[in-house]
């Protein structure tokens, strides 16, 4: 029984780290700190394979109420989709990177993914999420601008207090109250917008 103690002890330390060196690997994406030949190093090193033409990315973060083992083996199957690279970021959620080899593939790879999601929870009023999207990139040094649109679209979709995934492409979003990613909330239906939400944002200032 102590052996097996020792070993669950070392498997556990190992994921630990595992989920740290992911963590700070994605910061580093998002921020072009890193050169992108180390990025891919560095993944490598961890079995990640950042290596396609085209990429793409979700922000999410998903609350529940209850016990979320009760779906726990559904979000494994998203985590390893093929095409799909899942990062934790502990109470900030998840972030997705989608890869493919064109932009065609990469909008399928997505609209897949978010439907998914949506039929998840779509009936389960004990689940809310609120996410977004950032447009697709061919290069991997070019992952910050799409961070950038993705954390506004989160954002509002936050503020929103909805079951929703806003982005840029209409055709990748989820119950969707506005349909364009802009600096600013100029553009965006202010009915859609829980007040409890905003003063909630306000107070705190993040998400």
């Amino acid at each position: 029984q102590k052996r097996i103690d020792i070993e669950q002890k070392y498997i556990d330390v190992v994921r630990q780290n595992t989920l740290m060196e992911k963590y700070k690997l994605f910061t580093d994406i998002v921020t072009t700190a890193v050169p992108v030949e180390d990025l891919l190093d560095r993944a490598n090193a961890i079995e990640i394979d950042l290596s396609a033409v085209w990429y793409g990315l979700l922000l999410i973060n998903i609350k529940d109420r209850h016990d979320k083992r009760a779906y726990a083996s559904e979000l494994d199957e998203l985590d390893n989709m093929d095409g799909v690279i899942a990062f934790d970021l502990g109470l900030e959620g998840k972030a997705y990177i989608f890869k493919a080899d064109t932009e065609e593939e990469l909008n399928v790879l997505q609209s897949e993914f978010i439907d998914r999601i949506k039929l998840l929870f779509e009936d389960n009023d004990n689940v809310s999420y609120y996410g977004g999207v950032g447009n697709g990139v061919k290069r991997l040094s070019k992952m910050a601008d799409i961070y950038e649109e993705a954390v506004r679209a989160y954002t509002r979709s936050y503020l929103s207090g909805r079951k929703q995934i806003l982005g840029e492409r209409t055709d990748v979003i989820s119950e969707y109250a506005c349909t364009d990613v802009l600096p600013d909330m100029g553009h965006c239906d202010v009915k859609s917008i829980d007040r409890d939400k905003m003063t909630e944002f306000l107070k705190i200032g993040e998400l």
